[in-house]
């Protein structure tokens, strides 16, 4: 999801929409399994693994909670 190591250039890189879509995607999918109740997302905004990074983290996630919490 992070810019800095999302090169894509299909609809699943670029723009915040389209770096949010799998995991929006999958929440969707473990919704209609296991139920809203039942299904959460553990995110880490800031922390830094080897070479991935957001430009933009506070932007990006801003997006992505509001996205997520419309679920």
């Amino acid at each position: 999801m992070r810019d800095g190591t999302n090169k894509r250039t299909d609809d699943y890189g670029g723009s915040y929409e389209n770096r949010s879509r799998f995991a929006l995607e999958l929440i969707d999918i473990l919704i209609s399994v296991f139920g809203k109740d039942r299904t959460g997302m553990r995110i880490s905004p800031t922390g830094r693994y080897n070479d991935m990074f957001d430009s933009n983290p506070k932007e990006f996630y801003k997006y992505f909670i509001e996205r997520l919490s419309e679920k």
